[in-house]
This record gives C-alpha cells, sequence and structure tokens, in this order.
C-alpha cells in the first residue's frame, strides 16, 4: 500500500462509518441553524462541533476520536516507515518550491509531526525527496 492508498483507506472509514452520525450545517444565524436542526430531526444538545461547519452526535464522539486517533497513528507509522514517499507526495500536494503558505519547517514539524530528532534521523531520505521534487518541478515548470 503507497501512501495515497492509505489516505483513501482512511477516507473510505470515516466516510462509511460516519453516515448519520456527522452532519455538516453551514448557517448564516442562529434561526437558519436551528431550522437545519428542524429538518433532520434533531436538537442543539444532541450534537458536539467538531469544526469547518461539522457536527456530531454526541453518543459517537468517543468512537469518532478512536478512530481519528487510529488514523493518525497509522500515518505517522506509515510516515516514519516510509519518510521519502510521504515527503515528496506532500511536497507536490502543497508544491513547495513556489508556497507562501507553509514553509519546510512547518510541513515536517506541524503537519507531519515529525519530531526535531526524526528529521535529523531521517535528514539523507528528506533531503533527497527535496532534491528530487525539486528536480521535477523544474523540468515541468
Amino acid at each position: 500500500m503507497n501512501f495515497e492508498e492509505l489516505r483513501n483507506k482512511h477516507e473510505r472509514e470515516i466516510s462509511s462509518w460516519s453516515n448519520g452520525k456527522i452532519f455538516w450545517i453551514f448557517a448564516s444565524s442562529e434561526t437558519e441553524f436551528l431550522n437545519k436542526l428542524d429538518e433532520l430531526n434533531l436538537k442543539p444538545d444532541d450534537l458536539r462541533a467538531i469544526g469547518a461547519g461539522g457536527y456530531i452526535l454526541k453518543e459517537y464522539t468517543s468512537e469518532f476520536h478512536e478512530i481519528i486517533n487510529r488514523h493518525f497513528d497509522e500515518k505517522k507509522e506509515y510516515t516514519l516507515n516510509n519518510i521519502y514517499e510521504v515527503v515528496k507526495y506532500y511536497l507536490w500536494d502543497f508544491e513547495m518550491e513556489i508556497s507562501i503558505s507553509m514553509t519546510l519547517k512547518e510541513l515536517l514539524e506541524d503537519f507531519l509531526d515529525l519530531s526535531q530528532e526524526q528529521i535529523k534521523q531521517n535528514a539523507a531520505e528528506i533531503n533527497r525527496a527535496i532534491d528530487d521534487y525539486k528536480k521535477e518541478f523544474y523540468e515541468c515548470n
């Protein structure tokens, strides 16, 4: 399994699990929000906000966090075992050579959650991914 397949597996799992448990509600006023809840036959006390307009039925909150934490752990393990592939994947995903939204340090430390020690231990593979990405990027552009 490659990294994109892992991401797709996680996406399919959370998507199939969330049906009837997570709702996306976008409203410009409290009245509109309450009307949308009525349409779904829900009450505000039934839900807990998860961000970005998402709400989960309270009774599924723990299960949701277990799934998300397992996905995080699986992604972290995959990343550490396939650092070249994952770093290169995200260099392309964020178009790091022209990105103004994220630095390499932010990508490695904040987004991939790598410690300074993990970055040092994997420096050769990280640098190889950066070099190969830049070479490919400039061949394409």
